[in-house]
């Protein structure tokens, strides 16, 4: 393994496990941690995409593959949605509480769906391919991703397929804006359409443990 195919992997490794401590053991350290973590991983970031030559179109901030990355990606929204929708309705049947209203305006929704995508996509994914080729990279970085999102053993799975289905799409079209709208629209779905003990509100780490 050359010395370049190491330091991604260091890369990876590093701000995986980075963002793992924080929603494990980070979020109530101390007053303003969250600003703290985010200056700390975005100061991983660019000095990986520097080392690399890395530029913002490369990464997928682009609108010249906009239209293309989201014909790819509506055929999943849609399917989707509509097994969403059908559960909804069981799970209604069945005796589940409605879900309720969205936590939080619509744009924060968008602006996690984006970051969480470029994380996966522009800085994961891009590695993980250098290192172990096309075939394998999209099943390894959506489980580093799906992991992320543990003990929630729904938002898990979710995740872990969500990753493979972005990760395709993003090798034939890389743009991190349709990624990261498809995101934040299947988490307003999930959100909004099923019961709170299906998703359990899409917590993870240790919100998770203290909502359960």
């Amino acid at each position: 393994m050359d010395r370049g195919a190491q330091r991604d992997i260091a890369e990876v490794t590093l701000v995986v496990a980075t963002i793992g401590l924080f929603l494990w053991f980070g979020r109530a350290a101390f007053p303003g941690v969250d600003l703290t973590f985010a200056g700390a991983v975005l100061a991983l970031l660019a000095y990986s995409h520097w080392r690399a030559g890395e530029g913002w179109r490369e990464l997928g901030f682009r609108w010249d593959t906009f239209w293309a990355a989201s014909r790819l990606l509506l055929p999943a929204v849609f399917v989707v949605g509509v097994l969403t929708w059908c559960a909804s309705i069981v799970l209604s049947k069945l005796g589940s509480p409605p879900p309720g209203k969205l936590p939080r305006p619509s744009a924060v929704f968008v602006a996690f769906g984006i970051a969480q995508q470029y994380i996966l996509l522009g800085f994961i994914f891009k590695r993980i391919e250098r290192v172990a080729g096309a075939r394998l990279a999209p099943a390894l970085t959506a489980f580093l991703f799906a992991l992320l999102h543990l003990p929630n053993i729904f938002l898990t799975a979710v995740t872990f397929v969500w990753g493979i289905v972005a990760c395709r799409v993003y090798r034939r079209a890389p743009n991190l804006w349709a990624n990261g709208l498809a995101h934040s629209l299947l988490s307003s779905l999930l959100w909004s359409m099923l019961p709170r003990s299906v998703t359990h509100e899409l917590r993870v780490g240790m919100e998770y443990v203290g909502l359960s």
